[in-house]
């Protein structure tokens, strides 16, 4: 009788584990298929699902579910300040929606990201489903626009309805968490693998054209490359780059005077508005620029007329400009805050001499942490793959963090016996 009690033990334990299990599978789906425009119900049901099998796990008590990130205080006083502005907001409807669809989804996305790969392990598992993901959306997108479609390699931009320049936030992610298991990797096959990951998600940041992303990669790879000192490299990168933008149409898209001119009249625009609503902002909702309760076009007067624009282009094109416009200084001051804290866990993660898993990858992150906000500079972040990009960046940085202080208790307590 008692070995039947032990056989029923056994298979509840082992049922309970092929639940927990199915979570990270559910991640994988999720992170795979949100960059896919076309594959936005296999998305829902992979971060749906996840949410809902995690929340079972909690309650029956399956799971040790944890909040112990820095990150948790300031993601909390985020939301409950876009909460809190909802009340005041221009569009009341599109800021609850976006409330729901543009920050508490993402939060579920970090804190089960967080809680189910938060060991070495599966860190590594996170790292690789994200280089590959990202390699694979990026060798689709080429061969749709330049096999299915037709466009003339290096001629014609890889921007479509399906392929717009934030897609470049998935480029370059996957290219620097590639170049970190290339330089980790000792066997060819691997290694080789990786060189590959990289040459396509490279190769797509240059068709796509996009500056920003440009820039955010080779200032990653500076800061790689003077860590490990390999200060010949840096020499040999920046004739190539200077190369390959010269003899190509990337060129003329850095010495389009436009382009530079329209981004100076959106910073006056938009700091119009953030003057006229400094503390409570607009309002969460990302439609507000078009409302008319707000009537964007009013502000265009305080553009030199030299630069203006008309119409006014209906978004910031700057991830602080835009907070600062839909939630206020305040609401600026809090996101702020969370980059702060992010800083912090890393600085962490890399004054760890002594775990060189901890350091490499927190120097992984540090390169992608940099590409990723000189992006911001130039884009809103609050909503597709920037936003993915970046929970998942806050995420991993997290998990390093808590590996850190987990070792760290551990050898203390050690100590003490």
């Amino acid at each position: 009788m008692t070995s039947v009690f032990k056989t029923a033990k056994t298979a509840e334990i082992d049922r309970a584990k092929l639940v927990e299990y199915s979570v990270p599978v559910l991640l994988t789906v999720y992170i795979f298929a949100q960059p896919f425009h076309y594959l936005t119900a296999v998305e829902e049901v992979g971060i749906y699902l996840a949410f809902f099998v995690s929340v079972y796990l909690i309650l029956a008590k399956k799971i040790e579910f944890t909040f112990d990130t820095p990150l948790s205080l300031p993601f909390a006083l985020f939301a409950l300040w876009a909460l809190i502005g909802i009340a005041f907001a221009i569009n009341k409807p599109n800021s609850i929606h976006d409330f729901y669809a543009h920050l508490l989804k993402y939060y579920v996305l970090f804190f089960l990201v967080f809680n189910f790969f938060r060991t070495r392990d599966k860190f590594l598992a996170l790292a690789l489903i994200i280089t590959v993901s990202f390699t694979v959306f990026s060798l689709w997108g080429m061969v749709c626009v330049y096999g299915v479609e037709g466009k003339k390699l290096f001629a014609d931009r890889f921007t479509n309805p399906a392929f717009l320049p934030y897609r470049t936030y998935i480029h370059v992610f996957g290219a620097i968490t590639a170049i970190s298991f290339f330089c980790s990797e000792t066997a060819i096959s691997r290694k080789s693998f990786f060189a590959l990951c990289i040459f396509v998600d490279v190769l797509a940041i240059f068709l796509s054209q996009t500056r920003s992303a440009i820039i955010a990669l080779t200032a990653a790879l500076y800061l790689l490359l003077i860590v490990k000192r390999k200060y010949k490299q840096i020499v040999l990168i920046t004739v190539l780059l200077l190369a390959v933008v010269y003899f190509s149409p990337v060129k003329a898209r850095f010495l389009d005077e436009r382009e530079y001119t329209v981004r100076i009249a959106n910073y006056y625009l938009y700091s119009a508005i953030i003057r006229d609503y400094p503390i409570k902002g607009i309002g969460f909702g990302m439609q507000t620029y078009q409302d008319p309760g707000l009537n964007i076009d009013s502000y265009n007067k305080y553009v030199p007329e030299k630069i203006r624009v008309s119409p006014p282009i209906l978004s910031p094109h700057n991830t602080f400009l835009d907070i600062a416009a839909r939630l206020g200084l305040i609401g600026l001051g809090l996101y702020v805050l969370i980059i702060f804290m992010s800083l912090k866990m890393l600085f962490v993660v890399i004054r760890n001499r002594a775990d060189p898993f901890l350091r490499e990858w927190g120097f992984c992150l540090c390169a992608n942490f940099l590409a990723f906000f000189i992006q911001a500079m130039f884009t809103e972040t609050s909503f597709g793959v920037q936003a993915l990009t970046q929970y998942l960046l806050f995420a991993m940085i997290a998990i390093l963090w808590k590996i850190g202080k987990d070792g760290r208790e551990d050898m203390m307590s050690k100590g003490e016996k």
